[in-house]
């Protein structure tokens, strides 16, 4: 077969929204089966010379999930990041990541960032 250049729809979706656009927001959340790429934020247009393309719009941190996302009337793009630094064999005391602080004597923690444009 002959290889796409399409990029591929995003593995795992856990979380659906859609934009000021109308266009699809899916957050993905592959539990603890990790990767070779992190979990992530795609906009799929729905209509257009792109329908249906992902484009990715923000990497999660290591062991983390997009797992929600809204949109305020002004654009602002709202993202839940879930459970950072939960990865097999982390531990409390040795997180894989002390997101989003990164502050050594904080645990990683779940938050909500915002994207604007």
């Amino acid at each position: 077969g002959q290889a796409s250049a399409a990029p591929a729809w995003p593995w795992a979706p856990a979380a659906l929204g859609f934009d000021t656009d109308g266009a699809l927001l899916v957050g993905t959340d592959r539990g603890a089966r990790p990767g070779a790429l992190p979990e992530a934020l795609y906009r799929v247009p729905v209509e257009g010379a792109g329908r249906g393309q992902p484009e990715f719009v923000l990497g999660a941190p290591v062991g983390a999930a997009l797992g929600g996302a809204g949109v305020a009337p002004d654009g602002t793009v709202l993202a839940a990041v879930a459970h950072p630094g939960a990865t097999p064999g982390a531990r409390w005391d040795a997180p894989a990541t002390r997101w989003p602080n990164m502050r050594p004597e904080e645990p990683p923690r779940s938050t909500v960032v915002t994207l604007t444009r």
